[in-house]
Parts: C-alpha cells; sequence; structure tokens
C-alpha cells in the first residue's frame, strides 16, 4: 500500500514537472505587456495578434498536451465556447449584422483566449502568487489605459464642444470615429475596480522580493487611477455598481484566503483601515466640494440614481425570448437599439441556441472561480481576479459588450480560462 501511493505521488509530481521548450515566465509578461499596448495606445492589431500567439504557442506545447487536453474539463468548456462562437456569429452573418472577416477574427480569437488563459493558469505556480496577479493586471491595464486616453480627448475639448458631443469620446484608435461612454466605462471598470485589491492584498505573503511587491502595488495603483478617470468622466453609472461589487468581493476573496495566515490577516486589517480612512477622507472632502464631482458619473448616480429604460428592455427581451427564438433583433424593447445586457443581447441578435449556450458556459466556471477565491496559496492573485471578475460582471450585466468589443470578450476568455486552470487542476498540476 505504501509503495502504491509512492508511485501515485511520483506520476502526479511528474505530470506536474514542467516540459521542456516551454517558455520562459519572462516571455508572459512581455506577450501580456504587449497586449496591453495594443488595446491602450491604438494599434488595434496588436492586441488579437498577441493572443493569437499565446494560444498557438500553448497548443504546440507539451505543456498544453500534458495538462490541458488531459482534461475532459477543460475541454468540454472549450467545446462549448466554439460552439457559442459557432451558434452566435453565423446568425449575425445571415442578418447582415457583421462580415465574413469579423466572424473569421471571433472564431479564431475567442477560442485561443480561452486557450491561452487556461495555460498561463497552469503555468502559474503556488510559489509565484505575484506572477499570476502580474498577467491579470496587464490585461486589464490595456483597458484602463485606452478609457484614460478616451477621456482625455473629451477633456481637451473645449467646455461647448463637450457638450455638442454628448456623452460620447473621440477614440484614440481612429480619427473622426466616436467611442460611446458606456465603452469607456466599462473598459476603465477593469482599472477602477482594482481599487480595493490595491489596500487588500497581503503582498508580504508572497516570495517576490520587497521591490517587486513595491512596484506592483504602484503599477496597480496607476492602472486604478487610469480606470477611474475615464470611468468618472464620462460619467458611467454601472462601473460604480460594479466598484460596489469588488469591494464585497475583494473582502470576501481576502478573509477566505488568509485563514490561518496571522501575518497576512494583519496585513489585510491594515489594508483595510488605510482604505477606509482614505475614503473617509474622500467623502469629506467632496461633500465640502460638491463640484469637484459635477461633471462626473457620482454626481449622475447621485441626481438619476439607477433608474433606466434598460429595466424595461430587459423585462422585454426576457418575456419575448420565446417569441422570436431565431433573434433578428426583432423584440420590442422599449425604443433602444440593444437590450443592453451581454447575455440578452446574444439572444436579440441571434437567438436562443446561443444565448443557452453562453450561459451554460459562464455558470460551468463557478466551482473553479470558488476554488480560486479560497485559495490560501496565491491570495494575492485571488483578490485581482475576483475584482477584475466583478468589473466584468458588471460589463454583461449593463452593456452589449460581445456586440461592442471583439476584445473585450475575448479578455473574458481568457480570464475565465485562466480562473478554469488555477481551480480545476490545482489538485493535479502542482
Amino acid at each position: 500500500m505504501y509503495l502504491t501511493r509512492r508511485v501515485a505521488s511520483y506520476h502526479r509530481q511528474s505530470h506536474a514537472s514542467p516540459t521542456k521548450g516551454i517558455p520562459s515566465p519572462s516571455l508572459w509578461t512581455v506577450l501580456s505587456l504587449t497586449l496591453s499596448v495594443g488595446v491602450g495606445l491604438g494599434l488595434p492589431m496588436i492586441s488579437p495578434s498577441c493572443m493569437v500567439l499565446v494560444g498557438i504557442l500553448q497548443v504546440v506545447s507539451g505543456r498544453w498536451q500534458a495538462l490541458l487536453l488531459r482534461h475532459w474539463s477543460f475541454v468540454w468548456r472549450l467545446g462549448l465556447l466554439i460552439g457559442f462562437c459557432i451558434a452566435y456569429l453565423m446568425p449575425m452573418l445571415a442578418y447582415g449584422y457583421t462580415d465574413m472577416r469579423q466572424v473569421l477574427e471571433s472564431l479564431l480569437i475567442w477560442p485561443l483566449a480561452y486557450i491561452a488563459g487556461g495555460s498561463v493558469g497552469t503555468h502559474n505556480t503556488r510559489d509565484h502568487d505575484l506572477e499570476g496577479a502580474w498577467h491579470l493586471v496587464a490585461l486589464a491595464s490595456g483597458f484602463a489605459v485606452f478609457s484614460w486616453l478616451s477621456a482625455r480627448g473629451v477633456t481637451s475639448l473645449c467646455g461647448q464642444q463637450y457638450a455638442y458631443l454628448g456623452r460620447v469620446a473621440p477614440s484614440p484608435w481612429a480619427t473622426g470615429t466616436l467611442v460611446g461612454a458606456a465603452m469607456v466605462g466599462i473598459m476603465g471598470s477593469l482599472g477602477f475596480c482594482l481599487i480595493p485589491a490595491l489596500f487588500l492584498m497581503p503582498l508580504s505573503n508572497t516570495s517576490a522580493p520587497t521591490f517587486q511587491r513595491s512596484a506592483f502595488r504602484v503599477v496597480v495603483a496607476v492602472i486604478a487611477c487610469a480606470g477611474g478617470y475615464g470611468v468618472l468622466r464620462m460619467q458611467a453609472r454601472g462601473p460604480l455598481v460594479a466598484f460596489a461589487i469588488a469591494l464585497l468581493v475583494a473582502l470576501f476573496v481576502g478573509i477566505e484566503a488568509t485563514k490561518g495566515q496571522r501575518h497576512a490577516r494583519r496585513e489585510l486589517a491594515i489594508g483595510g483601515m488605510i482604505g477606509v480612512v482614505s475614503a473617509s477622507i474622500v467623502w469629506i472632502l467632496v461633500s465640502r466640494n460638491p463640484e469637484w464631482v459635477s461633471a462626473t458619473g457620482i454626481a449622475r448616480l447621485m441626481t438619476e440614481g439607477l433608474s433606466s429604460p434598460r429595466f424595461s428592455a430587459w423585462s422585454l427581451s426576457i418575456q419575448q425570448l420565446l417569441k422570436y427564438p431565431m433573434g433578428g433583433r426583432q423584440m420590442s424593447i422599449a425604443g433602444l437599439t440593444y437590450v443592453h445586457n451581454g447575455w440578452l443581447d446574444v439572444a436579440y441578435s441571434s437567438g436562443m441556441v446561443p444565448f443557452v449556450v453562453l450561459l451554460v458556459f459562464h455558470f460551468s466556471h463557478i466551482r473553479s472561480i470558488g476554488h480560486v477565491f479560497t485559495d490560501v496559496t496565491r491570495p494575492v492573485t485571488a483578490l485581482v481576479l475576483g475584482c477584475i471578475i466583478a468589473a466584468m460582471l458588471g460589463g454583461f450585466a449593463a452593456e452589449p459588450v460581445i456586440d461592442a468589443s471583439m476584445l473585450y470578450f475575448a479578455a473574458s476568455c481568457f480570464i475565465l480560462g485562466f480562473a478554469m486552470a488555477l481551480g480545476q487542476f490545482k489538485q493535479c498540476t502542482y
């Protein structure tokens, strides 16, 4: 019996050992930062090319074959995603809502983004918690920078021009193209929602040197400010709700991921108190100087609340799901162009089949995400992942994210693949 246990342990370790030819961790950081530059600095082709490159590297690598394809749980979820791509994109093409080039790009990028996330997740060992968090922050940074650049374009205009434009911004990608405030907001929220993690992450619990931990905190702070600027300047309300959810998630993850670690708990408590004090100071200053937030989403949230015709569109679309099972945008949705819900907009455009497949695909990751949130060996990665998922959940709940941005949905696939690898394979790969 003892010998059997030793043999089993040896096999587990042999499967967990790195495969020759696998790119080094530094390559993943370079590719992630390249993706960030592509999204944020106006080079649209770099981002999908980078995502495809990461996916292809993993398809041909021994680690992909050894760790991912051997796990049926990953394979059938990847199959679900590919099935969704076909069921969603083919009707979009038939109805004339997209063209063949966009269909082929999406069919290539979305599954490879999921593969890339899963592969990077398996590469992230328990001894390098900060490494996984770096990948997530690098991915979010591109969207935050894009949001900041868009909002800066609005700020550079005079007041009359901004009032004329309304809640839209000039795109940093293409001259003369405008981006809606909602899109700028959900992209900026990926950085903005990292603020709770900035205060709560127990960096001293990682094996990284002090300089790396300090640099990571500074980078997260810069990204959070960039994303927050875009969110507040474009008067987006949804990201403010997502921020509240991220705060609750960060508190839960911080408490769960530091169980039995007295030093990490102490750092968590100190960071939480600093966050509360900082928030109180900001609240006092804003209360005494309300003009500071007069042109932000905070003022809009205070005056308009959460009232929106989108709620009527949601209920109307749910009532008409069975009436228009093939989509075609035939539903009556309170006069809006979109339902403004990532899942319901899929049904609105392409019908019930891709709507159901997407729901199943997303819900199938809940267990793996829960495992990551309670993994005491990766508290920093868990916190950052929790905040980014909260931001994306807010985006899917309030905006037509798949119609609006191919890259945003690709990023969500990357995040889910990453969470799947960390949560589902942690017993097998390390």
